[in-house]
């Protein structure tokens, strides 16, 4: 068994472990605590000889605490490769050799430096007169990896001009000199520092505020401006602009999750230098010494951690222009009128999960203030005086549940371009004058007035990019509606909450109102983006049901995302199939519903020819709490639609609490990565062609093994079928499969052989900590549950030779 991950220097153990666990193929997604994801890894591992490779890793305990003791049980010859940059922890953790790693020749760095520098790779014959200069430059670089590509970055925009490459090559010498001497022998930190040094003065700035902070800040702190006044690029996508320049020069690694967005990493060694160079610009982060740094600090940072903050120290810091208290449980202190009223040119403060419970009435001092987030603080109020804040551009109250409304004068903040009131913040409803706040880009929420019951507010706000709007139960007509103008504005996030009724149903007048309120909330077609939460009608929207979808007439034409939360009354959905771009449809709550695809799709099928495909980039796709779903189709199909395509693209299948599922047809026919099947007990019948690389399946309320369990195809030869199967039923079924395997495990008729039927299976108790692991090839049974025979007083059983099982403490299981 050959598994490799990389720990790098900050890691999680919970993810960790998964990671673990899934390059050994078995997948852990649904194992939440620690100990269950050690056992996991006991059974997956005991007995079975393993290679392991944990790569850069920066402490010993990783292994000393975390994966020694569920490693024990593996097989005699078992392997730990450890990749380190530091000797120290080689040794701490018992290395019985070690090896440094050779660096690149001279020719495979210059073949790398070329590469960074033109992608296209029919320009490398025309490099031949640079190749001289390539060649020491990787000499200088010491045949390093990460510093060519750095170096890399830096020489792409100065193309095949031999002056500008012998100019990176000798400032690279110069740059050594500033340095710190722990630093000047390290050539990667000596190449990186050059192609800091090569970055524009604002990238600069950028480039070192990732050593502090995480997102958002950039803006606030006026390192993105726009060019000219007439410029088109806001000063968001210009911010965006400056993040693809640096992915370009390889300072960040962009990455991409289907939940949280757009994301980006740094490499260590990267965040190391920016650390030091972000001190010698009057960045810091030690709050023990911050009497002894200079009262000109501009930036500080003080997370987590026990020590309190000296306010007489912070108070001398009158140009400290960032304060960031993330988790701070000493941020109280810090907010006192005194220390504020001398931070006067303080443009961030980030308070985020600070110990905090009020802002003091001195906020008003801050006249240069931009940025303010108290998301997650106990904080019951603003005050008045957050009115006086006329530079702020950000302000973010996400998971404040402690406050009720807006101070009146918040409308004054006429520069304001993000107001996030979302997560857990119950605003009741807005200050009047919210539509004269005409620079935002980002509300979420706004709340319906329950008195004027309109959403006239929003009609000025042109240049709104991300928009939810909640309490619409609250607005009286379709014209109230309207008025919020949704098709004029550039909107690529829409949210539509309504407030259900204590009840779960409601009358007919309501719903029909719903309707018409919905129908009037026509969105743009820049929208990619649509969550909708609580919606009552009987029906969805009509620009939902735009016989024109497929076309770029169609306000949901361009939808990549599609969330439909607690919308219990309609009954049918429209034929989202025919959207081009839609890679995520969740519906959760969807009371009425007895088929995803509905009838609808008849009129459309007709017209469709045989390359027509539905869901063509759908990704994600999630059913969940919809009790009278009972099939996938809901019509009868002539061979043509018997024959349609669909879901070419899907990897990821939710189904869970639908109690009458019974079928999913064969259109799920594409090779999916994760197959989640959660309280469907109706279900009888799978499609013989689904693939999956784990099927997840858990039944807590029977038990018996779902009859369509034993049709799944299994030919792991051929690659088709499901290779790993995740189970989680009661425990008494559990029981029964064991003894199942230890009386007649050849039994073709009984529960044990349609579990050994897969390649591998993870078998667990939903009511106790028990479970077992089972490969086929090679031969493989481990288990924390133990066999024993009867006692004496086993003759009352009505089986003789049945016996009884107990549980052994998981720590114990293999010592």
């Amino acid at each position: 068994m050959n598994i490799w991950v990389c720990v790098s220097k900050q890691f999680s153990q919970n993810k960790l472990l998964r990671q673990i666990i899934a390059e050994a193929g078995v997948c852990a997604e649904e194992v939440d605590t620690r100990g269950q994801l050690e056992l996991m890894l006991q059974l997956l591992t005991h007995g079975k000889k393993i290679f392991l490779v944990l790569d850069d890793v920066w402490a010993a305990d990783v292994w000393e605490d975390l994966l020694r003791n569920p490693l024990q049980g593996a097989a005699a010859g078992s392997k730990v490769l450890i990749t380190t940059r530091f000797e120290s922890v080689a040794k701490q953790v018992g290395s019985v050799h070690l090896h440094p790693v050779a660096r690149m020749t001279s020719v495979e760095g210059w073949f790398l430096l070329c590469k960074k520098v033109f992608v296209h790779g029919e320009e490398f014959g025309e490099m031949e007169s640079l190749m001289d200069l390539g060649l020491r430059i990787v000499e200088r670089c010491c045949h390093l990896p990460l510093a060519i590509k750095v170096v890399g970055g830096a020489l792409r925009g100065k193309g095949r001009n031999r002056e500008e490459w012998e100019e990176v090559l000798h400032r690279r010498t110069r740059s050594s000199s500033i340095l710190p001497e722990d630093m000047k022998d390290d050539e990667v930190m000596e190449a990186l520092h050059l192609s800091y040094e090569d970055l524009p003065p604002h990238l600069k700035q950028c480039f070192l505020y990732l050593s502090l902070f995480p997102e958002d800040h950039w803006i606030a702190e006026g390192f993105v401006e726009t060019r000219t006044e007439c410029d088109a690029l806001t000063l968001e996508q210009t911010g965006y602009e400056y993040f693809k320049e640096l992915v370009s020069r390889s300072l960040l690694q962009p990455e991409f999750s289907a939940v949280e967005g757009a994301q980006c990493k740094m490499h260590d060694l990267l965040r190391s230098l920016a650390q030091f160079l972000a001190e010698d610009e009057n960045f810091f982060s030690n709050t023990s010494k911050l009497g002894g740094v200079s009262p000109k600090l501009r930036r500080l940072s003080i997370s987590d951690g026990d020590a309190s903050i000296d306010q007489e120290a912070l108070k001398s810091k009158e140009c400290l222009r960032t304060l960031f208290l993330f988790k701070n449980p000493h941020g109280g202190s810090v907010l006192r009128d005194d220390v504020v009223e001398t931070l006067r040119t303080l443009r961030v403060l980030d308070l985020r999960e600070a110990h905090i419970d009020e802002l003091p009435h001195s906020i008003n001092k801050l006249r240069h203030l931009r940025y303010l987030d108290v998301s997650g603080t106990a904080i019951r109020k603003l005050p008045e005086s957050v009115a006086g804040l006329r530079s702020l551009q950000f302000l973010l109250l996400k998971n404040c549940s402690n406050i009720r409304a807006l101070p009146i004068g918040i409308t004054k903040l006429k520069n304001l371009r993000a107001l996030e009131l979302y997560d857990g913040t119950e605003i009741d409803q807005m200050p009047k004058g919210i539509g004269g706040m005409t620079e935002l880009r980002n509300l979420k929420d706004f709340v319906v007035d329950r008195v004027e019951r309109t959403l006239d507010e929003l009609g000025p706000l042109v240049n709104l990019r991300l928009l939810a709007i909640s309490k619409l139960e609250r607005v009286s007509d379709k014209e109230g509606a309207r008025n919020a103008a949704l098709h004029d504005k550039p909107l690529t996030y829409l949210g539509l909450q309504s407030t259900l009724p204590v009840v779960a149903s409601c009358d007919e007048e309501v719903k029909s109102r719903m309707v018409d309120v919905f129908d009037g909330l026509r969105p743009p077609l820049s929208l990619q983006y649509l969550d909708i939460v609580g919606y009552m009608g009987n029906a969805l929207p009509t620009w939902m049901w735009s016989s024109t979808a497929s076309t770029s007439v169609s306000p949901i034409h361009n939808l990549t995302c599609i969330i439909l939360n607690r919308c219990m009354n309609f009954s049918q959905l429209p034929p989202l199939g025919l959207l081009l771009h839609l890679k995520t449809l969740w519906i959760n709550g969807a009371y009425a519903v007895t088929s995803a695809i509905s009838s609808t799709y008849q009129d459309v099928t007709t017209a469709c020819t045989d390359a027509t495909v539905l869901f063509p980039k759908l990704e994600m796709l999630c059913f969940i709490d919809m009790p009278n779903l009972q099939e996938i189709w809901g019509w009868e199909r002539d061979d043509k639609g018997e024959n349609l395509k669909a879901f070419p693209r899907l990897r990821d299948l939710y189904f869970e609490d639908c109690p009458k599922l019974r079928r999913l047809p064969n259109c799920f026919s594409s090779r999916l990565k994760f197959l989640h099947i959660i309280e469907c007990s109706a279900l009888m019948e799978v499609g013989n062609r689904i693939v999956a690389e784990c099927l997840t399946v858990s039944d807590s309320k029977t038990d018996e093994l779902p009859p369509w369990l034993g049709q799944v195809s299994i030919d792991p030869c051929a690659g088709d079928g499901v290779p790993f199967l995740v189970l989680m039923l009661r425990f008494c079924l559990l029981k029964r499969m064991m003894r199942q395997k230890e009386e007649d495990p050849e039994n073709s008729e009984g529960d044990w052989y349609t579990i050994k039927r897969f390649p591998r299976g993870y078998v667990r108790a939903t009511d106790e900590e028990s479970a077992f692991l089972t490969y086929q090839n090679p031969s493989f049974f481990n288990t924390n549950v133990q066999i024993t025979p009867c006692s004496s007083g086993g003759e009352e059983r009505e089986n003789k030779r049945q016996r009884a099982i107990t549980l052994v403490d998981p720590a114990k299981m293999f010592s």
